[in-house]
């Protein structure tokens, strides 16, 4: 596995915009009066690396440090909280990313987001694989595990709240992009019993986007968090100059809780 360095050093971000399907999104919802330095800092001092390494998704219940190549993991500078993640509903090990592309997708948000806009938001990668899985008219959208090739990452930045609110899970964004997407793909089928699989689907995701809240609980995909699988747990978030802080974060699913970027 490629070496990455290590967080004591710090090199600008080369941002790098989403490459389509791959999309940004700003809402205030993730913080307001967001410092662009903040999140530019905050996007140096994550892993380098120009070659893809294979993170682990780790789903250990307690809080505290992971190691360079685990998600889901934070990073905090100033008022910014970069958060990483795995999205979809999937039962996944490992998900290969270049580290290179995360910085550049953190150095995107903390200029478009935060500089333009003052606001915080999520960008994400990859995800192209769940594009493909829920246009195919034979996916069947109700089976409850989907496959490793749909799985994405978020990277959000946003003030401490924010941090673990897996927008690509919960931002109802997500459905109306999903809606979009099978918009798009209706105009690709020429049998009408596809066409009216797609326009169920869209319609589908439509009706999916209002029942969803942003920061909220319930999934894209239908599932929402049910009692027990909120809960809160101490850990520790690390800052640029080394030093931890104590906080208290919120699981947003039982087997998914963030750690700190050790």
């Amino acid at each position: 596995m490629l070496s990455i360095t290590n967080l004591t050093s710090y090199t600008p971000p080369i941002p790098l915009a989403p490459n389509p399907p791959d999309f940004s999104f700003c809402h205030p919802a993730y913080g307001t009066h967001l410092r662009r330095q903040d999140g530019l800092y905050a996007g140096g001092i994550l892993p380098q690396g120009a070659l893809p390494v294979d993170y682990i998704y780790t789903d250990d219940d307690e809080g505290g440090q992971v190691q360079l190549n685990e998600l889901p993991y934070n990073v905090e500078y100033g008022g910014i909280v970069i958060s990483v993640e795995i999205a979809g509903p999937v039962d996944i090990d490992t998900i290969s990313i270049v580290p290179n592309r995360i910085r550049g997708m953190a150095g995107h948000i903390a200029n478009t987001c935060v500089g333009q806009r003052g606001m915080g938001g999520f960008i994400t990668h990859k995800i192209q694989g769940l594009v493909d899985f829920v246009t195919d008219p034979m996916t069947n959208l109700d089976d409850p595990e989907y496959p490793d090739s749909s799985a994405f990452i978020t990277l959000t930045m946003s003030s401490p709240p924010g941090a673990l609110s897996f927008p690509g899970d919960y931002d109802p964004v997500m459905a109306r992009f999903l809606s979009q997407v099978e918009n798009n793909a209706l105009s690709r089928m020429a049998d009408h019993g596809m066409q009216a699989e797609i326009l169920n689907r869209m319609i589908r995701y439509g009706v999916q986007e209002t029942r969803m809240s942003r920061l909220g609980s319930v999934s894209w995909w239908g599932a929402s968090i049910a009692n027990g699988n909120i809960g809160s747990h101490p850990g520790t978030i690390q800052r640029a100059n080394g030093t931890t802080a104590s906080s208290t974060t919120t699981a947003r699913r039982r087997r998914r809780r963030s750690k700190v970027l050790f």
